[in-house]
């Protein structure tokens, strides 16, 4: 798995350092993050890091990967989408609620693969053939590293890449290996000068011959071995077909028995509902039931106040009728008076 090629499609980050939801798709070809110091390019290649690898993979403890203004109860979450050798993969790596509780799982071209923080990096590292620190020595170069190597010569270049990419020890071992072979070189110089005679080397043909037809027969019987391991490989095959087909069916049927386990949830919740309501309409109909009999006696009460109410609107107007009648007796009094005292001084 190693050397198949890693394809990028896309990457979703929420609340994640200072994103607080941004989604990137990587399309064909060179892609290049351009930005200010701060504005986060680093971030997403982290980000990459982190839904592949998880903690271990961030620059800082997850209490600082959480974006900074998040709510307590908001979720951090990467999503990252990427191909490896034809096979379309899904990984998403949370942290849920105050706690920042992992969790993470990965999809194989639709099917779930794994559905736990580790098991999700495990299952990855053996995917992608590489640890995380492997993933970033690897693939990933510090900026400041990269822009030294523009003054250097070709020969300081070359060292500050291996040691980049932590190959130097390899480059050693590389020497020691050249210089074993100019050993052996100089070995078989020295072999070549003290050829034996034409005896000797007749002899040891015919030792080689019988040597060789003796492993002849052996070569026929490990040929035979192998037809025998190749049959049982490709009676495994068939049996790990079947079971692949069988763990497909079982997601599926997983997923429909989830679907039907909702909606199974739903209807015992409207079910409860209905109950409710019965319950509330027959303490209804029981209370009804219990003040029946006074409606008629409601309806007399209720005619009797009617008949009093029109009664006292009748007092009511009686009195205002009275109180008019006493103003104008006052008023004719008082007109007679006057007309009195008129009459007087007239005389």
């Amino acid at each position: 798995m190693r050397g198949e090629h890693v394809k990028l499609h896309s990457i979703t980050l929420h609340n994640y350092r200072k994103f607080k939801h941004a989604e990137i798709s990587f399309p064909e070809g060179i892609i290049g993050l351009i930005g200010h110091n701060g504005t986060g390019k680093s971030t997403i290649i982290e980000a990459v890091g982190w839904a592949i690898y998880g903690n271990k993979a961030a620059r800082t403890t997850k209490e600082f990967i959480k974006r900074q203004n998040a709510l307590p109860n908001e979720d951090c979450w990467v999503k990252l989408e990427f191909e490896i050798g034809g096979d379309r993969y899904e990984v998403t790596r949370i942290m849920s609620g105050k706690s920042l509780a992992p969790d993470a799982h990965v999809k194989v071209n639709g099917m779930v693969a794994a559905s736990s923080a580790d098991g999700s990096t495990k299952f990855l590292e053996k995917k992608i053939g590489m640890d995380a620190d492997s993933f970033f020595i690897s693939l990933v170069a510090k900026q400041k590293e990269l822009n030294a190597l523009s003054t250097k010569t070709p020969g300081e270049r070359k060292k500050s890449m291996l040691r980049m990419l932590k190959i130097d020890a390899i480059e050693d071992a590389i020497k020691k290996v050249r210089q074993d072979k100019r050993g052996k070189e100089e070995r078989l110089e020295g072999i070549k000068s003290g050829l034996k005679d034409i005896d000797e080397l007749k002899k040891e043909m015919e030792e080689w011959k019988d040597a060789r037809g003796k492993s002849m027969s052996l070569l026929k019987i490990i040929q035979a071995e192998i037809g025998e391991i190749e049959k049982k490989v490709a009676q495994l095959e068939e049996m790990w077909s079947k079971e692949k087909k069988k763990f497909e069916e079982y997601n599926s049927l997983e997923r429909e028995r989830s679907l039907f386990q909702e909606r199974l949830e739903s209807k015992k919740k409207q079910l409860e509902e209905k109950r409710k309501e019965r319950e509330e309409l027959e303490r209804r109909r029981l209370r009804y039931k219990e003040i029946f009999h006074y409606e008629e006696e409601y309806k007399k009460i209720r005619r009797e106040r009617e008949e009093l109410e029109k009664v006292r609107e009748a007092y009511v107007k009686k009195k205002e009728i009275e109180k008019e009648l006493k103003l104008i007796c006052d008023e004719k009094k008082k007109l007679d008076e006057r007309s009195g005292r008129m009459e007087e001084k007239e005389g």
